[in-house]
């Protein structure tokens, strides 16, 4: 499902705000998505929806423990 180097998985801080840099002055359409706890077969047809509608798509994930406690 990657596709090649330009996807990547960025912890939270990271160098996303270089990459968001980057997108806006190329003149990207970027997307934002959230998922609770790990990705399922249910999120694909989401995941795939949000991707079609943005040039690049940012996907948070939250834990439980960060939802509940």
């Amino acid at each position: 499902m990657l596709r090649g180097a330009e996807e990547k998985i960025v912890a939270a801080g990271g160098d996303l705000d270089a990459h968001l840099g980057d997108w806006r002055k190329q003149g990207l359409r970027i997307g934002f998505t959230w998922l609770f706890r790990y990705p399922h077969p249910g999120h694909v047809k989401v995941l795939t929806a949000a991707r079609a509608a943005c040039d690049r798509l940012i996907v948070g994930l939250n834990s439980v423990a960060s939802v509940i406690g």
